[in-house]
């Protein structure tokens, strides 16, 4: 993800990081297969719990980081916007389409993932892929 995230255009950047953290392929699938079972366990673990969290925070921090990129290159519209906020709104979003495709929802492919992160950073103003 790291070095996903070091790409020259910010915009590309943080679409391609949205885009690497989804199940889009079979060794993400089960990367998140991984992952929905850790979710499960930390509910129960205390220990788990504390690294779910600070496994978030770090994915979180990435986000906002990223976010700040594109602001700093004033590409879209960022007037208001905070980027830890923001990394929250897309950590949910990434959470809700990984979960939706790992289970196999109809309809919920490869394209429809893509389509609806590119959506959600239309409405930034950020115009990618």
């Amino acid at each position: 993800m790291v070095t996903v995230a070091a790409r020259a255009d910010p915009v590309d950047a943080l679409r391609d990081v949205l885009l690497e953290a989804r199940p889009l392929d079979d060794r993400r699938r089960n990367e998140w297969l991984v992952w929905i079972a850790f979710w499960s366990t930390a509910v129960h673990s205390e220990p788990m719990r504390k690294e779910h969290v600070g496994r978030y925070r770090e994915w979180e921090e990435l986000l906002a980081q990223l976010v700040r990129n594109v602001a700093a290159h004033r590409i879209g519209r960022w007037d208001g916007l905070d980027a830890t906020d923001e990394a929250v709104r897309l950590s949910a979003l990434i959470d809700g389409l990984g979960l939706r495709m790992t289970l196999g929802r109809e309809g919920d492919g490869a394209e429809r993932a893509i389509a609806a992160i590119d959506r959600h950073l239309g409405t930034l103003g950020i115009h990618a892929g």
